[in-house]
């Protein structure tokens, strides 16, 4: 369905910018630096640690509790993977703060501009 809200879209498109940055920074820079310096500079378990506190992080407030059980799990862990797992692995293996960001706002801004039209 086509999205819709009173607010207006510019200022539905900073609110989402602004909240996608405050996700990379606190999971990606603050808890993944964290775990990459705990592990010795080894990206796996700092990998699969931010994911699953991203998934958590997500399902404390999608709206997705109408869903079977099967089907949140299956939510969250995409989530997880693909938005904390995968921007991880990319802030790890370029050595740089932007990719993270870019493929951030991305997964969370196409979804949105999609629903718009």
């Amino acid at each position: 369905p086509a999205f819709s809200s009173p607010t207006s879209v510019p200022i539905l498109m900073g609110m989402k910018i602004a909240h996608s940055l405050g996700e990379v920074i606190f999971f990606q820079f603050f808890i993944g630096i964290s775990l990459l310096r705990g592990f010795n500079w080894t990206p796996y378990l700092p990998a699969l640690g931010v994911a699953f506190l991203m998934g958590v992080f997500k399902l404390s407030y999608l709206n997705i509790w109408y869903m079977e059980f099967d089907m949140v799990l299956f939510s969250i862990l995409q989530i997880g993977l693909f938005i904390g797992g995968g921007c991880f692995l990319f802030m790890w293996k370029t050595k740089s703060f932007i990719p993270p960001i870019i493929a951030h706002l991305a997964l969370t801004l196409i979804p949105m501009l999609r629903g718009l039209s």
